[in-house]
């Protein structure tokens, strides 16, 4: 995943992480993330630099599950 990056939907059969881009310098960056994942296959949804989504440095989705984040200048938020 990079800055240019808006939306990324991993597909597969067997677990993945995708990480995100730091979220420093670039504060009102929106990503989502859609899991089309085979059932029972997780995508983990990861952080760089010990940073944190919502206080957690990874998410796990599930198939069909998204994850919508903003970053705010130093860490993600979920919204």
């Amino acid at each position: 995943m990079t800055n240019k990056d808006a939306y990324v939907s991993a597909s597969g059969s067997s677990n993945y992480t995708i990480t995100l881009p730091t979220a420093v310098g670039i504060a009102g960056k929106v990503y989502v993330v859609k899991s089309n994942m085979n059932t029972g296959v997780l995508l983990t949804v990861a952080t760089t630099s010990s940073q944190t989504i919502d206080g957690s440095t990874t998410k796990t989705l599930a198939r069909f599950d998204a994850l919508k984040v903003i970053s705010n200048g130093s860490n993600w938020e979920i919204f």
